[in-house]
């Protein structure tokens, strides 16, 4: 059988072409199927790489999260603490020399400095950061104030270290004065 299918093969041109194109199939498979492989391993190489990147772009970002958390405890101690030094120069300096009382007043969720003097009173908030949220908070707080105290505000006034471009314009449209460095 072998000698006749070899005859077969080299005597009719169309078995011999079906033969080969089955022998080229099969060799082109196999070589398909050895790239594919090849591919998988570069592909999970290149996996392999993209989850280190992906570690240590997390490790980054845990690490800023980090400095980002430190710089802003920080600032808000700084902010906290030039509060309380312009506070305590108000309180102080301000108050002898000028022959003007200085207090703090605070109503449930209100709280204000305030300057009197000469039958005047001037509500004053410091803050060392003044954004929308700040003026509408201050705005909120004369309201209770001169609700509580029948007293209107002779001049309203935020010291800041900065205020936003929106805080500027609010407090203008609200009658507030800023002071900022």
């Amino acid at each position: 059988m072998k000698t006749q299918l070899l005859e077969l093969i080299r005597s009719d041109a169309d078995v011999r072409a079906e033969v080969e194109r089955l022998l080229l199939n099969s060799a082109v498979m196999q070589e398909i199927r050895a790239l594919r492989e090849d591919m998988n391993r570069r592909f999970e190489e290149v996996d392999r790489r993209f989850e280190a990147i992906d570690r240590r772009f997390e490790a980054m970002i845990a690490e800023l999260r980090s400095v980002k958390d430190s710089v802003s405890a920080l600032g808000s101690r700084w902010g906290i603490q030039t509060e309380t030094a312009v506070r305590e120069f108000a309180q102080r300096y301000i108050a002898s020399e000028f022959g003007v009382r200085a207090e703090r007043w605070r109503h449930k969720d209100s709280e204000l400095d305030i300057v009197i003097g000469n039958g005047k009173h001037h509500l004053i908030e410091i803050t060392s950061w003044c954004d929308e949220k700040t003026v509408r908070r201050f705005v909120a707080s004369i309201a209770t104030y001169e609700q509580e105290t029948g007293r209107k505000a002779d001049r309203k006034i935020v010291v800041t270290a900065h205020a936003t471009g929106p805080a500027w314009r609010l407090a203008q449209e609200e009658g507030i004065e800023v002071f900022s460095g």
